[in-house]
Order: structure tokens, then C-alpha cells, then sequence
């Protein structure tokens, strides 16, 4: 199993669970309302192979199912470094946000991130 990081049409990369090791990352430190958000969505978060830890400081995965239930607002104050994100529909690249980042979750869906290490 793995992911394609694709940008339109093309293929620019594979994503191999094998890049992935499940250990234990820690906890989140910015998520606002984690009590709350808990019962919204599941958060696991992945280290990198060893290939990889140079560039990568760890995989998120977020996924929420919201049917016949309100919108979620999740809000976090993230560290400053840049994450890819990888929905179905989109991706996006963030650089270092320097105030809180909210992102309204409905119905049902999930999103793979990638955050990088600063430098």
C-alpha cells in the first residue's frame, strides 16, 4: 500500500508504507480543544524510514466522519515549518504560519500530511 503524491495529472512521487515506521511520535502539542476534537477526528502521526529522517520529521493522517453531524471547526497552533497536505481533491504546500490555522471539517474525509524538518 502507499500514496501517489501527484500534481495534476502527473505522478511526481510514491509514498510506500514501508517509508513509514509506526512508533510513537508523541503528543500533538497545537491542537486548541483537544478534548473536543477527539470525538471529531483521529490523528496518528508516523516516523519516517531512516532514509528519509533527514528531510522528514513525521506523517500525519487526519480522518473525520461528520455525517448527520455539524461542521467541526479544528484549530491548532502549528510549529514553524512546512507541511505538504494531501487530500482527494487538493494538496497544498504550507509554509511557516505564524498565527493559528483553522480548517472547517464536514461529512467525511481525510487528509495525509508530510512535515518537514526546519532548515
Amino acid at each position: 500500500m502507499g500514496y501517489l503524491i501527484r500534481f495534476g495529472n502527473s505522478v511526481l512521487a510514491t509514498l510506500r508504507v514501508s517509508d513509514m515506521t509506526r512508533s510513537a511520535v508523541g503528543e500533538p502539542g497545537g491542537i486548541l480543544n483537544p478534548k473536543a476534537g477527539e470525538k471529531k477526528f483521529q490523528l496518528s502521526r508516523l516516523l519516517p524510514s531512516e532514509d528519509l529522517k533527514f528531510f522528514v520529521e513525521h506523517y500525519w493522517v487526519v480522518t473525520w466522519d461528520l455525517r448527520d453531524q455539524e461542521p467541526y471547526l479544528s484549530e491548532n497552533l502549528p510549529y514553524p515549518t512546512v507541511h505538504l497536505v494531501i487530500e482527494k481533491e487538493k494538496s497544498n504546500i504550507f509554509g511557516v504560519i505564524t498565527g493559528k490555522f483553522s480548517v472547517l471539517l464536514k461529512e467525511k474525509g481525510r487528509a495525509f500530511g508530510v512535515k518537514f524538518r526546519p532548515g
